[in-house]
């Protein structure tokens, strides 16, 4: 079972990202944060790719909501992924694909 959190500091505007899981160096799979920019943390059937692209997406400005579309779009096999993506400013988009394994979802908040 694996639980991952995206956060950021409403005061200091600082990003966090944490992980628990059962796979081994699953924290040499954390590419997906970048200060000033974002986060996007990938998990299910991961895509290694779509951290560091979404981060440079974010970097160019765009919108979580318009990364997960392009996100989507990159990959064929997005239904199998969960994917996390917020802004510097605290917007997101969360994905739960329906490919996923046993129970798997997102909340926002």
């Amino acid at each position: 079972m694996t639980y991952s959190i995206i956060a950021r500091c409403p005061k200091t505007g600082r990003l966090g990202l944490g992980i628990t899981t059962f796979s081994i160096a699953a924290g040499g799979r954390c590419e997906g944060i970048l200060a000033g920019v974002g986060i996007c943390k990938t998990q299910a059937y991961v895509n290694r790719g779509n951290d560091p692209l979404a981060i440079e997406l974010l970097a160019q400005g765009l919108l979580p909501a318009r990364v997960m579309e392009m996100l989507a779009a990159n990959d064929s096999e997005h239904d199998y992924r969960q994917i996390a993506i917020m802004d510097r400013e605290g917007r997101i988009a969360a994905h739960t694909g329906s490919g996923t394994r046993g129970w798997s979802g997102h909340k926002e908040g």
